[in-house]
């Protein structure tokens, strides 16, 4: 699969971070099985491949964080309970 060995994982590690088993992945990769969407796309994000090339906004609109625009996530933060 090139977009593993675009990030340099093991299919283990590559598995491990979708949260399948190692066989699951081979099975992707081999082509026994295809891959769920939701799994495919959490692992192009978890490994940076998902924002790689941005499709230009027509009209020359500005971006908003509805756009999905990797400038805009930022990680959730729970709140203290005191």
């Amino acid at each position: 699969m090139q977009a593993r060995r675009t990030t340099g994982l093991s299919q283990r590690a590559s598995a491990a971070l979708i949260h399948v088993s190692r066989r699951a992945w081979q099975t992707y990769e081999d082509g026994t099985v295809t891959m769920k969407l939701g799994l495919w796309e959490l692992y192009q994000f978890k490994t940076g491949q998902i924002w790689g090339s941005l499709p230009p906004l027509k009209g020359g609109k500005q971006a908003t964080s509805r756009q999905g625009r990797p400038e805009n996530l930022t990680p959730f933060k729970a709140k203290s309970q005191e």
